[in-house]
C-alpha cells in the first residue's frame, strides 16, 4: 500500500509516500491591522509561511504541532496548541474558551471555506479575516493515471476542497467512483465535499496529514475495501 498526497508540500518523507500536486500557492499583497488582538488563529503552515508581519495577539492558537514548528514564538505570547485540527475541534475550543466580543484574527487562503468563521461569529465573536495568499487547483490527469498503471495498491488522501475541484476538472465523475483505490478525507467537511464520489471515505480520528496516512497504510481490510461502483 502507498498513499497520494495531493499537496504541494513535501511534509512527509516515506517511501510510502507519493505527491501529486493539485493546488498551487500564490501570494497576495495584503496589509495587516497594527494592533492588538484576543486572539491570532493559524490553521495552516502557509497561513505563516505568507503572512509577514502579523499583528500581535494576546493568545495564539495554532492548528496541530505541524503548523507550531513553523511558527517563530514571539515574546509575551501565550501559545495554544490544538490536537483536534478541523473546523468542531476549533469551534469546540472558542465556545469553551473564548468569551462574546474578543477579537480573533484570522489569516488564510482567500478560496477558504467561510463557514468557520460563520460558525465563530454567531458565538459573537469579532473576527478579522485577511487572505495573504490563494490556491488555485492545477490538471492531475496524466501525473495520477501514471500512479495508477504503476502502483497495485493506493490510498488517496483529499484534505481540501481546491483538491476536489482539481479532481473533478481532471477526471469524469465516473472515472473517480471506478478508481481501485481507497479515499481518505481529512476531516468532516471535506468527507461531505465527496459525496458524490458514491464510496466510503474514512476520516482519520485525529484530523491531521500524518493521522491519515497512518490509517491509509494500514493492511486493507472489509472496513476499508472499497465498495464496486458500476458505470453510470
Amino acid at each position: 500500500m502507498k498513499v497520494v498526497i495531493f499537496s504541494e508540500w513535501k511534509a512527509l518523507k516515506s517511501s510510502k509516500v507519493l505527491y501529486c500536486p493539485a493546488i498551487k500557492t500564490l501570494p497576495l499583497k495584503k496589509k495587516f491591522p497594527q494592533k492588538t488582538y484576543d486572539y491570532l488563529l493559524l490553521t495552516s503552515k502557509n497561513s505563516i509561511r505568507y503572512s509577514k508581519d502579523l499583528p500581535k495577539a494576546k493568545r495564539v492558537v495554532i492548528i496541530g504541532q505541524e503548523t507550531a514548528r513553523g511558527y517563530k514564538f514571539r515574546k509575551d505570547e501565550k501559545v495554544i496548541i490544538l490536537k483536534k485540527s478541523n473546523q468542531d475541534g476549533i469551534f469546540k475550543f472558542f465556545k469553551k474558551k473564548g468569551r462574546p466580543g474578543e477579537s480573533v484574527f484570522f489569516p488564510r487562503s482567500q478560496v477558504a471555506d467561510s463557514s468557520l468563521v460563520k460558525r465563530l461569529r454567531d458565538l459573537k465573536f469579532k473576527v478579522c479575516v485577511r487572505s495573504p495568499y490563494t490556491t488555485k487547483s492545477v490538471p492531475i490527469r496524466k501525473p495520477l493515471l501514471s500512479l495508477l498503471a504503476r502502483e497495485k495498491s493506493l490510498s488517496f488522501i483529499v484534505s481540501s476542497g481546491t483538491i476536489i475541484k482539481s479532481l473533478r476538472a481532471s477526471f469524469k465523475v465516473r472515472e473517480l467512483r471506478n478508481f481501485p483505490v481507497y479515499w481518505i478525507a481529512i476531516g468532516p467537511v471535506t468527507q461531505r465535499a465527496l459525496f458524490w464520489l458514491k464510496r466510503r471515505v474514512q476520516i482519520p480520528i485525529n484530523p491531521n496529514l500524518e493521522s491519515a496516512v497512518k490509517l491509509a497504510l494500514q493492511r486493507p481490510s472489509s472496513k476499508l475495501k472499497p465498495a464496486h461502483v458500476g458505470k453510470t
